[in-house]
């Protein structure tokens, strides 16, 4: 449906082409027996395609148009641009009709719809910050790890460009699809030490954010500690026991959380040391955690003794007679 309705579109294109550009000179060039479209895949502008030599370029939404006189055999091909800004480059994949070359043969009907199909590589330029909010030059980096949404893994060393795929091609159905190419940080190997990336959330090599690295690569917990019933913050403090058998006194934030970065892996035990009930929750450590403990305060259970006074009198009421 989606093809027939593309083909339809541009039919309407080359329709109002021919009214605009071609019928007025009709009289002077050649009768106009096919006309070749190309759509770029993403949308590319200044893409340079040939027929038979001539040249026709893509236009602002990658559509390139050329009309020729004779139908039959012809030669297709492209000028595959390295790049189209300093950081970014173009690797071309194939024609929609299954041809990869970028140089081939084409037999011409009066219309002929093609989609040419492109990869794209952006170079990442990530800023790096330690801890301390200080930058970290990258003369101090040895290599960063990356993985992509596929799963893939690439390792950047520092004496290199750091070029990441941007954009693959995909092909559900007749018609390509360009798809964005996510990705999130694995480690940063540095001279002294590895360090971890202060988020973890997915980025894209060609947005101009930069991504914020923070180190060294020990793991941290986060803790939330809530009212059972209401939910609302709980203050106090709470009793961390370590994996060597120590125990330390941590108070909690107004909103009832805390931040322990840069701990040894391995297992822990949280006990709240405020009013109300609760377990101590042994965890382990290996990577960054959230941890929410969850406290019966008094006032829980207040309002549950009048719940069930509540009910225990409406009880004794429907029984009087």
């Amino acid at each position: 449906m989606g093809l027939a309705l593309a083909r339809i579109l541009s039919g309407v294109l080359v329709g109002i082409y021919c009214l605009l550009f071609v019928a007025p000179h009709a009289r002077a060039e050649p009768a106009i027996k096919a006309v070749v479209m190309v759509q770029t895949v993403p949308q590319l502008a200044g893409i340079r395609f040939t027929l038979d030599g001539r040249s026709f370029v893509s236009d602002d939404h990658g559509l390139a148009l050329i009309t020729v006189a004779d139908t039959g055999r012809h030669v297709l091909g492209l000028d595959p641009p390295e790049r189209l800004k300093g950081d970014m480059r173009l690797a071309f994949e194939g024609w929609s009709d299954g041809t990869t070359s970028a140089r081939r043969d084409i037999t011409l009907e009066s219309f002929t719809f093609l989609e040419a199909g492109f990869n794209s590589s952006y170079l990442w330029n990530p800023s790096f910050i330690d801890r301390q909010g200080d930058r970290l030059g990258t003369a101090k980096i040895d290599s960063v790890t990356v993985v992509d949404d596929l799963g893939n893994r690439f390792v950047l060393q520092a004496d290199e460009p750091w070029w990441l795929p941007g954009s693959r091609i995909m092909t559900p159905r007749a018609r390509f699809h360009s798809e964005k190419i996510t990705y999130r940080l694995g480690k940063v190997a540095t001279h002294e030490t590895d360090v971890e990336a202060s988020t973890h959330e997915p980025f894209f090599p060609g947005s101009s954010k930069p991504v914020i690295l923070a180190g060294p690569a020990f793991p941290s917990v986060h803790i939330r500690v809530r009212d059972a019933l209401f939910g609302s913050p709980i203050s106090g403090s709470v009793l961390i026991r370590y994996p060597d058998g120590q125990i330390q006194r941590h108070p909690l934030d107004r909103q009832g959380t805390l931040e322990l970065a840069s701990l040894s892996r391995g297992n822990y035990t949280l006990t709240l040391d405020a009013p109300g009930l609760s377990r101590s929750r042994p965890f382990l450590m290996y990577h960054r955690q959230e941890l929410q403990l969850l406290v019966v305060s008094y006032v829980d259970i207040a309002v549950a003794a009048l719940v069930l006074l509540a009910a225990a009198g409406a009880t004794v009421l429907r029984r009087l007679p």
